[in-house]
């Protein structure tokens, strides 16, 4: 039987609940239907021996998307919008922070094509808060 801490009955896609026999079929799909909501860029399932049962807790990475980019203290040439554009990082992608070592070659190179050669590039990521908040059984 899966036993619940806390459960929320407006988890996305759960086809596993309380006071049920666990079955290995139901965790697959649950975390199949989970995946396809696009949701979470990791998910893993974990199984842990209770007493009268099991705990299964379901463990998320929440995927991110670009929300914002903002190019500071660049003089003119290149303008803001080229150096923002050179990034590629269209708002609502999925972001990803190993995509930000190609980003930053490009723009050091739209930079080095205006003649700025000694230029120094530095980001930083703000992660907005998660909007929604669940346990699994």
């Amino acid at each position: 039987m899966i036993r619940a801490r806390s459960w929320s009955p407006t988890l996305p896609a759960c086809r596993c609940s309380p006071a049920r026999p666990f079955q290995a079929e139901a965790e697959r799909e649950s975390l199949r239907q989970l995946f396809r909501t696009g949701r979470y860029a990791d998910l893993t399932a974990e199984l842990t021996a209770v007493n009268g049962g099991v705990r299964l807790d379901f463990a998320v990475a929440p995927t991110y998307y670009v929300n914002k980019v903002i190019v500071d203290g660049l003089p003119d040439p290149p303008s803001a919008s080229a150096a923002t554009s050179a990034l590629r990082l269209m708002l609502g992608d999925n972001f990803r922070e190993s995509l930000m070592a190609q980003a930053l070659d490009r723009l050091q190179q739209t930079i080095q094509d205006e003649g700025l050669y000694q230029a120094k590039l530095s980001y930083t990521l703000r992660r907005a808060p998660p909007r929604t908040r669940w346990t699994s059984p």
